[in-house]
């Protein structure tokens, strides 16, 4: 579910990284910095809650285990449907 985004969140950066930043934009696909920036912060955020879930609850730490395997199995087949188009 999608909410309305109404708190914003400013950092400033040197040129280079705002560079880098926008390069890494280009090879990932995403619209722009700021969406660069969100989806990095939910990473960390869900790899945090997946640590602290590991500690505190087997049936999560298996949950995110499944769907990080079924992620790696996703990815695997698409890659070799690229490798079999070229």
């Amino acid at each position: 579910m999608l909410h309305k985004r109404t708190k914003p969140l400013n950092i400033r950066v040197s040129e280079e990284e705002f560079q880098k930043l926008h390069d890494a934009c280009n090879l990932t696909g995403l619209r722009g910095v700021g969406e660069l920036a969100r989806e990095a912060m939910r990473l960390i955020v869900d790899e945090q809650r997946s640590v602290l879930a590991q500690h505190h609850d087997p049936a999560i730490w298996l949950d995110e285990l499944t769907g990080r395997l079924v992620n790696l199995l996703a990815e695997v087949e698409r890659l070799k449907a690229l490798l079999k188009t070229t």
